[in-house]
């Protein structure tokens, strides 16, 4: 929602974040966060290339600071922007690399959206071998964590490696991922 994300847009500007290529700048400690955010939103967009932007400079803040865990949401940005660049092999590393990364700062929630982008790309790569180990390990960490939006994105990884599939039972799903995304709310 792009009324949300200028508010945080705004807040850089003020504390003197500069646009994307600009130099790094040391900063507080979520600042790499809420530029992963707005990487996010630039993908959400269709603004590949400002997303990428803004993920890169995320990146590197992140991994300047005593926090490098904070460039987990910009890794899994990059991800979405090269799924959708159809470039699968580098989606895959960069959601990996944001897996690895929230797991190590035990943040479920950017955890699980990375496996969805695993589970997800694998499907539309043709691997569904490989699409169903991450739905199941999807399943599981959604049900140890009882998110009602990770309940979504559990119910939309289910439809969208099922779509790929053919089978009709991807409606059902896809569907239970839209009532269930409306209900966290």
């Amino acid at each position: 929602r792009i009324d949300l994300v200028r508010p945080v847009e705004a807040a850089l500007a003020i504390t003197g974040v500069p646009a994307p290529g600009g130099p790094p700048i040391a900063g507080h400690r979520l600042v790499p966060r809420l530029l992963g955010l707005l990487a996010t939103s630039g993908w959400q967009r269709g603004d590949l290339a400002g997303c990428e932007a803004r993920a890169r400079q995320a990146i590197a803040l992140a991994e300047a600071s005593d926090d490098p865990t904070a460039a987990g949401c910009a890794y899994e940005a990059l991800a979405n922007a090269a799924s959708f660049r159809g470039d699968l092999a580098a989606a895959g590393w960069y959601a990996r690399r944001a897996a690895e990364i929230a797991a190590a700062a035990g943040d479920v929630e950017v955890e699980l959206l990375a496996l969805v982008d695993l589970a997800c790309d694998a499907a539309y790569g043709g691997d569904h071998a490989a699409a169903a180990r991450y739905e199941a390990e999807i399943v599981a960490k959604q049900a140890a964590a009882g998110s009602r939006t990770g309940q979504a994105w559990r119910d939309y990884v289910r439809g969208e490696i099922r779509a790929e599939r053919g089978d009709p039972q991807a409606t059902q799903y896809l569907a239970d991922a839209v009532r269930a995304a409306e209900e966290a709310l």
